[in-house]
Order: C-alpha cells, then structure tokens, then sequence
C-alpha cells in the first residue's frame, strides 16, 4: 500500500514537471491570430464590429489560451473606459476560437490597433507563457454629415436693403443690393418693398453665386479646443463635411482650407476627387494650428480681387473679426456657422449661422439670427 501511494506520488511528480516544462518547450509555433475590419465606409458616431480568429496549425495542440487587445487610444479617450478586450479560446470545443467585440459610437479619426497578448498555462495552472503578436491595423472613420438645407448654404441680408434669394434646381442665385429702375428692366425685377420707401423704382441686382469661387475654412485654432477630444470642434468638423458634399455636387469653383498646423487646402479638380479628398482630410484634421482666424484670413484674402464666398466654420469669434465682416468688402463675402456657445445678443449678426447640432443644417426653419 506504501508503496501504492510512494508510485503515484512520484508518478504525480513527474506530471507537475513535465507539463510546466512542455508548455515552455512547445512555445507559440503554429499559433495564428488575426483581427478583421469591416470594408464598408464607417462615420462618426456608427459601432464597428471587430472579428478575431485564431487559430493552431501544430501537430501538439493547446487546450485554451486566453488573448487581449489594446483599443485604439482614440477610442479610449472618448469612451473613457478600459483600454482592453480579452477573450479565451478553448481549442478541444473549438469555442471562442472566433471570437468578435463591438465598438460602440465610434469617434473620427484613424483607429489604430498594435498587437495582440497572448497568454497560456499548464494543466495545473504552475507556469504561464505570454507573448505580444505584432498585428497592426487601421480604420479610418469619416465624419458624418447630413444634406444642407439652401436656406443655409448662403447669407441672407436684411431685407430693408434690399438683399434675399432666389433658387431654381441647383442654380444659387442671390441678390447682391438694388438701383435705380433702368429702360427695359421686367417687371419682375422691381423691389416694391424699397422702391416704395425711397419713392423711387428700384430693381434688383443679382450674382450668381455658382459662378464666382466658395472657400469653406475650417477653424482648427488648437486654443479653441482645450480637451483631447472636444464635441465642439467634432461638430465643427461635421459641419465642414456637410457643406463640402453638399456643394462639392455642384460647384466648381470650391476650395476647403484648414487654419492647421499644415496649413491643408483641398482644391476642386473634379467633383468625385474634391468630396473624397476633402472626406479624407476632415477624417484625419486635427486643432493643431498657431495661426488665430482672423490673421489666416488676413493674410489669405487681404488682397482679394476676385470675387469669393467665405463659409467659416468655427466655435469663436472676436469683436475686431465680427467689425471686419460687417464692414465687409466688395470682393468677399462672409457667411460663419457658429458651433460654439451662445454668442451675446449683442453679437448676432445676419452673417452668423448658429449651429446647435448637425440636424440644424438640413431644417429650413433655423433661419440666420437678425441684425440685432
């Protein structure tokens, strides 16, 4: 019987050892882990379902190993939440050994994934053996954007100066001020509404704004957006994008400029390059400029000659800024999508577009503040 229990006790033993020792011998040969991105197009705010598999292409199998993933830093600033996935992969059931995660509400940016922990033990839980698999991966998320409404495409003047629009399909056409009635202008050209105030005939004069160029500039100020990941300048960016497809369709003569570090521009060459260059560039644009706006637009557009439709997307304006766009110039014209906090009601101009969120775009009845 003593000696029974003596054979099985160093039966036992040779068990312990050997198993820990086979587990560091047999070491990750054969071992294939891999992560899967979806195809498709993805925007802001969307979950992303991530696939892992892994597999064992050696002749001595495992019985599970357990892995985990580092989440895009991107992602984690957003969430706040662990930086981590883990999961097991039983290898005699086969269970887990496709494993999948989501990614709920996704921020732009490039997602970025590093490598995989792999973790293993022995039978007895003695020994584990870990090791780091390179496995780099990106996905790049666009910002979203919705179809702009014509009521928001371009500034609306004061009706007392004679100034509204006219739309006809895609054709913008606004009314850029009133004269004095000439022979031969139609009827339908009269300003009743002026002409009766001045007792005088007064017809309308109109530019086509298709026709002259449309800059979107991106505010991208870095002391604008303190915070690593700021729902102002996210907003800001959704903004750009929105204007950027709904103009890129049908304007040629549009440019989308950065304030940056980089000082980015994209030029139209043709619609499908424009609207995927510029998707692109807002995915990826981050606050990194030194530049304030108003010194980027002196320095881009204090010698205009030609005419242009400024649309500045920003979360902050200053007096001496608002001053230069009211007294304007004969050659640009200014239209500002506010993203940032309520501005002073003594601050609200016609030029001034607030935008509380992206939907505000697409709704006909959020109308320009009035002249205050």
């Amino acid at each position: 019987m003593d000696d029974q229990r003596i054979s099985g006790l160093i039966w036992l033993g040779i068990t312990m050892t050997l198993l820990p020792t086979i587990t560091v011998i047999r070491g990750w040969k054969g071992i294939s882990i891999n992560r899967q991105l979806p195809r498709e197009r993805i925007f802001a705010g969307e979950d992303v379902k991530i696939l892992v598999n892994l597999e064992n292409f050696f002749y001595v199998p495992f019985f599970w190993v357990r892995f985990s993933d580092k989440l895009p830093i991107s992602y984690i600033y957003k969430q706040k939440q662990e930086n981590q996935v883990h999961g097991n992969v039983h290898f005699l059931t086969q269970k887990g050994k496709n494993h999948s995660y989501t990614l709920y509400d996704v921020p732009r940016g490039n997602l970025s994934w590093n490598y995989f922990s792999l973790f293993r033990t022995d039978l007895f839980g003695f020994v584990e053996v870990s090791k780091d698999v390179d496995c780099r991966s990106q996905l790049l998320i666009y910002p979203r954007y919705v179809d702009v409404s014509s009521s928001h495409l371009y500034n609306q003047y004061d009706e007392n100066n004679g100034v509204s629009k006219l739309y006809k399909g895609n054709d913008y056409s606004q009314i850029s001020g009133v004269r004095e009635y000439q022979r031969g202008d139609k009827l339908s050209l009269i300003h009743w509404k002026v002409s009766a105030r001045k007792n005088n005939l007064m017809s309308k004069e109109f530019y086509p704004l298709l026709n002259q160029e449309t800059h979107i500039v991106l505010d991208c100020h870095k002391s604008n957006y303190p915070d690593e990941y700021n729902d102002n300048f996210e907003l800001a960016v959704s903004v750009a994008a929105s204007l950027v497809n709904s103009l890129g369709k049908v304007h040629k003569g549009i440019a989308l400029l950065f304030n940056n570090k980089n000082k980015d521009a994209v030029i139209f060459k043709s619609k499908e390059y424009f609207i995927n260059d510029a998707m692109k560039r807002l995915a990826l644009v981050q606050p990194s400029g030194d530049m304030p706006l108003e010194r980027f637009i002196s320095q881009n557009y204090l010698n205009q000659n030609s005419g242009v439709s400024l649309l500045i997307v920003t979360n902050k304006l200053s007096d001496s800024l608002i001053r230069r766009m009211l007294l304007g110039s004969r050659n640009i014209k200014y239209t500002v999508y506010y993203v940032g906090e309520d501005l002073n009601s003594n601050n609200k101009y016609s030029f001034i577009k607030p935008i509380k969120e992206l939907d505000d775009l697409k709704n006909p009845k959020v109308r320009s503040v009035a002249n205050g």
